[in-house]
């Protein structure tokens, strides 16, 4: 089970992203947030969500449960990272949840679900996407 979760770290977040496996998982997380992007801003028009309303609700389906995976999978491999070798995962797990990465990925996908107990539409916080998408590659 580690050497899995290793090999998702690295894929997601270090060297196995620049190749391989990982040069697509981030080649496809860019277009879906790029695509979602174009969705938000073209369900704005009426004519169009009138249209293409049921495909419109299907892609945003699709796209919140990769993210949502993307999400837990992070949320997974996280404690590969530890600098500290005595640290508890769930702790370590914690403190990742509690960075901008994380939270950006988090309000992300949170207005998918609130909307199912909250009527206020959130969508664009999807937008927050590339802002991760940016920083990140800013920073490798």
């Amino acid at each position: 089970m580690n050497e899995l979760r290793s090999r998702a770290f690295l894929m997601l977040e270090g060297i196995g992203r620049s190749e391989g496996p990982g040069r697509v998982v981030d080649t496809f997380l860019v277009v879906l947030i790029i695509t979602n992007v174009a969705a938000v801003i073209l369900e704005t028009v009426a004519s169009l969500r009138t249209a293409y309303g049921q495909f419109f609700f299907g892609f945003e389906l699709f796209s919140v449960a990769v993210f949502t995976v993307e999400y837990l999978v992070r949320l997974w491999v996280c404690v590969e990272e530890r600098t500290d070798t005595k640290a508890i995962p769930w702790t370590t797990r914690i403190k990742y949840v509690l960075t901008p990465y994380a939270l950006i990925d988090l309000f992300a996908i949170l207005p998918f679900y609130l909307s199912f107990f909250v009527a206020v539409d959130l969508r664009f916080l999807r937008l927050f996407r590339l802002f991760r998408n940016r920083v990140s590659y800013s920073l490798s």
